[in-house]
């Protein structure tokens, strides 16, 4: 809750935003309903048993949002009937949220799940070559998920898609620093996580040319991550003696290996739109 798109950010200078911040929205026609903040995001939410439709009316009579989720706030006892919506604020008239901003944000969004799923073992590393590792994760799934989104976009969504790209680098850092920080080996702070975001980056830019010559997926992830290990000898090697350097190339090819093998299991699942969940990853590809 709170995350918001990284193509577009809320509006939050709408009558309604600045009213429900200050609680003017509040009980004269849904005496149930309360409201509140989280940074940019405005949440509404009720505590009375099967008022999930209460919800969804007062969602329709405030207009269109940017974003809009109904949820139970606990998932682990339904029957609770306790909701929240988190509300982006009004689009103005005469805007709209692009189909391929949404598609953009969510599959990035599983991206980033698929890798929280299956981070890279630390076992036997060394020095930054987890590091690279870490990055080279995300990179590639990232690399499958810019391959999902331009073979089903159009020409003019295209070139939306590719100006995009950037914004992985700074998803990816963020993800790191904040969501799987204490599952990591190495200690996570700005830095670390910017370095991450920008290892990340790298099979993106790899890949693009490689989309323009009509390269499949398979052969696209191959390309890159060679490319990764070669031009990052000296940070895989980092920390080991000249007799270890063959087992720290080996140690970071396996990784990639399976980084290769589940970008192309998460292409497969965006393709089929399913979600990224952790019983997948507990259960193997």
């Amino acid at each position: 809750m709170g995350r918001t798109s990284p193509c577009r950010q809320p509006k939050t200078d709408s009558k309604f935003f600045k009213s429900a911040l200050s609680g003017q929205c509040s009980t004269e026609n849904f005496p149930q309903l309360f409201f509140g903040h989280h940074g940019d995001a405005c949440f509404l939410a009720t505590p009375v048993a099967n008022s999930l439709e209460c919800v969804e009316n007062i969602v329709k009579k405030l207009g269109p949002f940017q974003s809009d989720e109904i949820m139970p706030k606990d998932r682990a006892n339904p029957s609770l009937r306790s909701y929240v919506v988190e509300l982006g604020g009004p689009i103005l008239e005469g805007e709209s949220m692009d189909p391929i901003d949404v598609r953009v944000d969510t599959t990035f969004s599983q991206a980033l799940r698929c890798v929280q799923f299956r981070l890279p073992n630390a076992d036997g590393f060394r020095g930054p070559g987890y590091v690279l590792a870490v990055g080279a994760r995300y990179g590639l799934i990232g690399v499958a998920a810019i391959h999902h989104l331009l073979l089903t976009a159009n020409d003019d969504e295209e070139s939306t898609i590719v100006a995009m790209f950037e914004s992985w680098q700074k998803l990816v850092g963020d993800h790191v620093r904040w969501d799987v920080a204490h599952r990591l080996s190495f200690p996570v702070n700005r830095e670390s996580s910017m370095l991450v975001g920008r290892i990340a980056a790298v099979p993106l830019r790899g890949y693009l040319p490689l989309y323009r010559k009509l390269c499949p997926l398979s052969t696209a992830l191959e390309l890159v991550s060679e490319a990764l290990a070669a031009d990052n000898k000296a940070m895989i090697r980092e920390g080991w003696n000249w007799l270890g350097r063959k087992t720290a190339m080996r140690l970071f090819r396996a990784s990639v290996r399976e980084s290769k093998g589940f970008a192309l299991h998460f292409f497969e699942r965006r393709q089929a739109d399913l979600e990224e969940v952790p019983e997948i990853a507990l259960i193997g590809e």
